[in-house]
C-alpha cells in the first residue's frame, strides 16, 4: 500500500506508486499569449504505514474474536509484548501473523485488562519506535 502521485496533466497524467524521490516539473502556458511558467519541484513518496489494535477479544471458541493480534501495515520489523497487571511478559513473538490466544504457559489468563507493546520499524526507515495500549479479556 502506497501513496499515489498523479503528475502531468488531464491529457498526459503519470500515476507513481513506487516509494522515492522524484523531481516533478509543472509548466504552463497560457492560451492567447503564449506566456509560460515552469516550476520543478522534488516530491518523496514514503510507503503508507498503519497500525491498528483491537481493544478486546473473547477467546471462548465461537471463533469470532478468539484472539489477539494488532494490524500494521508498512513495517520492517515487529514484535509484540502482552503483560499482565504486575507487568509480567505473559506471551511474546515476533510473527507478524502469531495471535495470542488468551493463555499463558498453556493454561487460560484471567478475565482483564492486560498491556501490550508492538516494537518496530516502518518500511524505509531505521528508527524503532513503538505502539502500546490495553486491551481487555473477556471470558
Amino acid at each position: 500500500l502506497y501513496t499515489t502521485v498523479l503528475v502531468g496533466d488531464s491529457i498526459n497524467p503519470i500515476t507513481i506508486q513506487t516509494p522515492g524521490t522524484y523531481d516533478v516539473s509543472l509548466k504552463v502556458t497560457t492560451p492567447t499569449a503564449g506566456c509560460s511558467k515552469k516550476h520543478t519541484e522534488f516530491i518523496s513518496l514514503e510507503p503508507s504505514y498503519f497500525f491498528y489494535a483491537p481493544n478486546a477479544f473473547t477467546p471462548n471458541g465461537d471463533a469470532l474474536n478468539d484472539s489477539f493480534r494488532p494490524i500494521v501495515v508498512g513495517s520492517n520489523s515487529y514484535e509484540l509484548f502482552v503483560y499482565d497487571s504486575f507487568g509480567k511478559v505473559i506471551f511474546s513473538t515476533s510473527d507478524i501473523e502469531e495471535k495470542w490466544d488468551g493463555t499463558y504457559n498453556g493454561i487460560p489468563a484471567a478475565e482483564g485488562i492486560y498491556i501490550y507493546k508492538v516494537v518496530l520499524t516502518k518500511q524505509s526507515d531505521v528508527v524503532v519506535f513503538s505502539e502500546q495500549g490495553t486491551v481487555t479479556l473477556i471470558r
